[in-house]
């Protein structure tokens, strides 16, 4: 989700053009790589910069436009089945992996999984909102879930009240945006911690400036109730060795070390999230609750600009 209006619509642009890929286009640069890393002269890290990246963004395009046909065609019904058949075939953990080396290219290819999962699952995901091909198409176009480098600030894991250790420090922290977690989950406030529910509007929240990295507290300027949300339940441990379990919808983004924002139904063991102090939190497991639904809460704060 995008956080600054300021920034929505040179994102929006971007996400248009850096759409998802398919497996044969992984299937490609992974070959393209293993076989220029045997010669003499192989540079990798030019030759992603040079030749994956530029093709990775052509790629994308091509099926950005292939998306825009299906949904403007007569036909959409049949071809966006297939369309979404093919995206449920790409996996991009092997890319990832090879592009690692260069920032950008980690990001670029993070975007892509990401909105290759928000267009392959729409249909099945209350959560996303995309349930009928005009959403679709709006998805496709708006650039909302695109989190891994417009975002604005961190959030880290919290444990609900009644799970919480009375060690343990790692309470939610909010940003410049909106997040969605169920009733319990505590967020830092300059007054002490607050359950996200109880927010009216008005009252300071601990936030961080992607930008600057500068921390502070801002305003809460909205708030929101959605019944009825799949919920995904996020198992971490802290430094201290400390386990707690929050429970938050697929699209919440969090900061992954050295990597940017992911979101929670993408998230993998071994992962490794930044709480506010810059201390690693491991995802232990992650997981779909079945047969369950619940009322997620969103607060939204003042933007850093």
């Amino acid at each position: 989700m995008i956080f600054d209006v300021d920034v929505a619509a040179s994102e929006a642009e971007e996400a248009v053009e850096n759409n998802a890929l398919y497996k044969e286009h992984i299937d490609t640069y992974l070959k393209l790589i293993y076989e220029n890393r045997s010669t003499k002269e192989f540079d990798e890290y030019t030759f992603i910069k040079e030749v994956i990246m530029p093709a990775m963004a052509g790629n994308s395009e091509q099926t950005y436009k292939e998306f825009d046909n299906c949904i403007s065609s007569p036909q959409a019904s049949s071809c966006l089945p297939r369309i979404q058949n093919r995206l449920k075939q790409t996996k991009y953990k092997a890319l990832l992996r090879e592009v690692s080396i260069i920032p950008e290219a980690y990001n670029q290819v993070l975007a892509y999984a990401q909105r290759n999962h928000d267009l392959a699952y729409c249909n099945e995901s209350s959560g996303n909102g995309c349930l009928n091909l005009a959403q679709f198409k709006r998805n496709v176009e708006s650039g909302v879930f695109f989190p891994v480098i417009s975002a604005r600030g961190v959030r880290t894991p919290t444990p609900k009240p009644e799970t919480a250790s009375k060690t343990s420090r790692n309470t939610a922290t909010c940003t410049t945006g909106t997040v969605c977690f169920t009733a319990g989950t505590l967020i830092e406030t300059d007054k002490g911690l607050k359950a996200i529910e109880t927010f009216t509007g008005g009252e300071l929240i601990w936030t961080r400036n992607d930008i600057t990295l500068e921390y502070g507290y801002r305003p809460v300027i909205a708030t929101k109730a959605t019944p009825d949300q799949p919920i995904f339940q996020v198992t971490v441990k802290n430094h201290q060795g400390d386990i707690e379990t929050l429970e938050t919808t697929a699209e919440h983004p969090f900061w992954i070390k050295d990597t940017g924002w992911l979101k929670a139904s993408l998230l993998e063991q071994g992962m490794i999230l930044l709480d506010r102090n810059n201390q690693e939190v491991e995802v232990l497991s992650q997981y779909l609750l079945p047969n369950h639904t619940d009322t997620v809460y969103n607060i939204e704060a003042h933007s850093w600009v």
